[in-house]
């Protein structure tokens, strides 16, 4: 499967034609045999694994074979990657096993509260603070 959906994450496999200067709310982590992208100063960081914090400025290069997962900030899995300041060469991708279960999980680092608030859709939020109340 080129694009799968799960809990905590999604992850991509396949060319990437290369893009624009964009930046997401999700951790990026692109494993393949040479892997580029640009930073917002135009310096171009080059290895076997990037990771990408959330909401940095980035351009992912063209790649003929990319695995990229873009992963929940307020997963378990995320607090793997919090260490990271702007694009940074991973030398070991430890912990992809267990990525089902540690992107399901709530990160260690955030109020449960504001987890579940997160995972309420609008029309569950929505009627709530009509009412006065809280979702």
């Amino acid at each position: 499967m080129r694009f799968v959906i799960r809990d905590g994450y999604a992850r991509y496999q396949g060319p990437v034609a290369g893009g624009t200067r964009h930046r997401h709310a999700a951790f990026q982590l692109a494993i393949g045999p040479e892997v580029a992208m640009v930073d917002d100063a135009g310096v171009c960081h080059r290895g076997p694994a990037l990771v990408v914090p959330p909401m940095t400025w980035h351009r992912l290069l063209a790649a003929d074979e990319l695995l990229t997962y873009f992963i929940e900030p307020q997963c378990a899995f995320a607090d793997r990657l919090r260490e990271y300041d702007g694009i940074a060469v991973v030398k070991a991708v430890d912990g992809l096993q267990d990525l089902d279960a540690a992107a399901a999980r709530a990160s260690a680092g955030f109020d449960p509260r504001l987890v579940e608030a997160m995972g309420l859709t609008p029309t569950e939020v929505l009627p709530a603070l009509r009412a006065g109340g809280t979702p």
